[in-house]
Formats: C-alpha cells, sequence, structure tokens
C-alpha cells in the first residue's frame, strides 16, 4: 500500500483541477486513460470519493428533468456545481474527533468552500424541501445494532436515508456495491444503473452503480 501512496498523481492535479483548485468536468474517455490504482491514489491525496465526468452530469441532468434538486453530503462541490444545483453539507469532517482520526489514517478532510452551504442532510431536505436529492458516497446513520455481528457501515453523523426517500420524489445515490452492500436503503425497491462512465475511490472499478428510489 505504501507503494501506491508514493505514487506521482500530480499529472491527475493538471488534468482534472482548474486554476481555482475546483474539479474541472473532463470526457469519461480522459478518466479511463488513468490505471484505476493512480486514481485511488489520487483520490485519497484529495479527499474524494466519487469523481463526476461529462457523461455522468448529463444523464444525472436528464434524470432531474428540471426539477428542485440538491445535493447532500457535497464536500467540495464536485457534482453540484456542474449540476447547477444547490450544494449542502454537514462539514462533520471538520470536527476536532474526525480531524484526529482523519490525521491518523493520513488522509485531508474535507472542509467544504463557501458555495457549500454547512447544513446537515436531512435538516437540508426539510430546510429546502427538493423533489429530487443526489449524493456520493454518503455514509448512513448509525442505528442500534450496526456494531454487530456483522458490524454494519454507518455513522452518528450519518444520514437517515430512508427520511429522505419518503420525503423525495427521487433519491439518487453514486456507490460501490462493494462499500455500500450493507445500507437499509438496499431493501427497499430501487432501481441500479452500472455504466463504463461512473468512478469513485473504490477498489472495485466495476463495482460502481448508480442507485435509483422514486421517479
Amino acid at each position: 500500500m505504501r507503494v501506491l501512496r508514493d505514487t506521482d498523481t500530480r499529472y491527475i492535479d493538471e488534468l482534472l483541477f482548474d486554476e481555482k483548485g475546483r474539479l474541472r468536468l473532463v470526457p469519461a474517455s480522459e478518466l479511463r486513460k488513468i490505471p484505476h490504482e493512480h486514481l485511488m491514489v489520487w483520490a485519497n491525496k484529495n479527499a474524494r470519493y466519487g469523481i463526476p465526468c461529462v457523461e455522468l452530469i448529463e444523464l444525472l441532468t436528464e434524470m432531474i428533468k428540471g426539477r428542485d434538486a440538491i445535493e447532500i453530503g457535497a464536500g467540495f462541490g464536485d457534482f453540484g456545481r456542474h449540476l447547477g444545483i444547490r450544494m449542502t453539507d454537514s462539514a462533520a469532517q471538520t470536527r476536532p474527533d474526525a480531524r484526529d482520526w482523519y490525521r491518523l489514517i493520513g488522509q485531508p478532510i474535507i472542509d467544504p468552500p463557501e458555495d457549500v452551504e454547512r447544513i446537515d442532510a436531512n435538516s437540508a431536505v426539510v430546510k429546502h424541501k427538493p423533489r429530487v436529492v443526489f449524493a456520493s458516497w454518503v455514509t448512513q446513520l448509525w442505528m442500534p445494532g450496526d456494531d454487530g455481528p456483522p458490524q454494519i457501515g454507518s455513522s452518528v453523523h450519518g444520514v437517515d436515508e430512508g427520511d429522505i426517500i419518503d420525503r423525495t420524489d427521487m433519491y439518487i445515490l453514486l456507490g460501490n456495491e462493494s462499500v455500500h452492500y450493507d445500507k437499509r436503503i438496499l431493501r427497499r425497491p430501487h432501481r441500479q444503473i452500472q455504466t463504463d462512465f461512473l468512478f469513485s475511490r473504490g477498489f472495485d472499478r466495476d463495482g460502481n452503480f448508480l442507485y435509483v428510489w422514486g421517479e
């Protein structure tokens, strides 16, 4: 793993970051040229999880269909900015305990920029009343019993995604089946979209999906 961490990914910076340090939108063909191991290292170094491309933004725009929409867990705003929708994030990683944890594992934190509203996901949905919600790699809310066995991936600072589904017409999640297989909302009726233009930091490049609840 140390070898991977030492990988020089500055060439990816030049491709994906603009002069303001924001993520530039490129075609999927450009991302496919990058070895997946390099993309994972780059994502880790830059606190990125899902990675947008031209084709994915076009698909999401088509799915939203001009309806009121927001992004939750927006982080640096990589998706919402290109979608032209409101971006929200709880900024949970800026908490002192979170800063200590990410420092321990050698990963930078997500400190949302000024155009990302600092509000937790469920409060954002109550406040803005969107018809569509998009999220990339959000962690579900911890509930009693999640500590296992078997242990379920969740956080006390996570999102009550079931409540979001109940309050909206559509919830769209970019995730990875190796990481998000234990989400509770997967028990609800939904559809899964797999294409060759979904990119993330997941080890399993073919495991990236768009999970969709509602229409």
